[in-house]
């Protein structure tokens, strides 16, 4: 059990014969999915989906990064709908992030603990527990702004970091872009 500020995230380590939470995990650092999660091999290892290959960021460069139940997630852990958990293309898992709902601005800190979403133009899925709190779970998306928790024991610390807004169409770009700092960064889009 993790518990960060008033949020805590209950972390459920289930058997490899559960499927996976997203069927389009191709590998993970070139494994089978199952078997990376066996090795331990998820947290910062390269993932194929639909024959492209993403890149996660490292732990250093994801602490200052602002930007259904019966499945087993990319790390591992059981997927739980009505926990607060998400899904993010390139930060390591797992990876603490607040995300914040900018048509009401509420505000709530989740676990990224799987891969996706596979969508054009979305920056994170999170779960239908995640959308409710968040107040658009019937509208089905909403613009927000994510950004990453850095933990000093089961202390959480948001990092004060610079701004730099991508465009959407860039956020598909990320692995290939330079960046003299990625500390710097922050996403506002959509989320599924």
């Amino acid at each position: 059990m993790y518990t960060v500020g008033k949020f805590s995230f209950k972390i459920v380590v289930v058997p490899l014969t559960w499927p996976l939470a997203h069927k389009d995990i191709e590998s993970i650092d070139d494994f089978p999915p199952k078997e990376a999660i066996k090795k331990g091999r998820v947290k910062n290892s390269s993932y194929v989906v639909k024959g492209k290959r993403y890149v996660p960021m490292n732990v250093k460069q994801a602490e200052t990064y602002r930007q259904k139940g019966g499945r087993m997630t990319a790390n591992g852990e059981a997927f739980d709908p009505e926990g607060l958990n998400a899904a993010h293309k390139y930060l390591p898992l797992p990876t603490f992030v607040w995300v914040t709902n900018l048509e009401n601005n509420r505000r709530i800190a989740l676990r990224v603990n799987d891969r996706g979403p596979f969508v054009k133009g979305r920056i994170i899925d999170l779960s239908a527990g995640a959308a409710k709190k968040l107040g658009f779970y019937n509208k089905g998306t909403a613009r927000v702004l994510v950004e990453t928790i850095k933990l000093k024991g089961d202390v959480p610390e948001l990092i004060d970091v610079l701004i730099v807004i991508f465009d959407i169409a860039d956020l598909q770009l990320c692995p290939s872009l330079h960046y003299t700092d990625i500390s710097k960064v922050f996403e506002v889009g959509n989320i599924l």
